[in-house]
Order: C-alpha cells, then structure tokens, then sequence
C-alpha cells in the first residue's frame, strides 16, 4: 500500500476526530458532521460524512451539492488541510 493510501486509511478511520478538529463549531447529525460553510460558521449546509462508505466525502448544499472528499488536494481548498503537517526543507 502506498504511504498515500494509508494515511489516507487511516484518516478516513478517524474522520469524525478530524472533523472535529477542523470544525469545531460544528455538531453531528446521524452520519455527518455539520457547519455552516468550509469557512466553519454554525450551521447545517456543509456536510461531512464521518460513518460508512462515504465517510469523508463533503457537500456543500448552499453552493452546489457536489461531492468532495475530506483526503484529496481537487476542488475547493482546505486551507488548514494543505497546510498542516508539512514541514519546510
């Protein structure tokens, strides 16, 4: 397995900590961690599933609806994603 696809695992089995820790204004409803927006206001439009075969897809239903996945560097930007955990050389 590729060290992509394992962080990638093993993210995905601690996607409600991650959302958690993202979102932190946010709360869970069923399946999904719910904010306001990417930006984390209070709310219930931004969706991130936390449970099941799509836990760490997102939706956005103020904006399009479109699914995105917590893990992947396409569409909108995760600032606090692209950011942490890397280390300057």
């Amino acid at each position: 397995m590729s060290d992509a696809r394992r962080i990638k695992h093993v993210l995905r089995e601690r996607v409600l900590e991650l959302a958690h820790y993202l979102y932190p204004n946010g709360h869970r409803e069923g399946a999904h961690w719910c904010v306001g927006s990417i930006e984390g206001e209070p709310g219930n439009s931004f969706k991130i599933c936390i449970a099941g075969p799509k836990a760490g897809l997102w939706s956005d239903f103020a904006d399009s609806g479109k699914h995105w996945s917590i893990f992947s560097r396409e569409g909108p930007a995760f600032p606090e994603t692209r950011t942490e955990g890397r280390t300057e050389t």
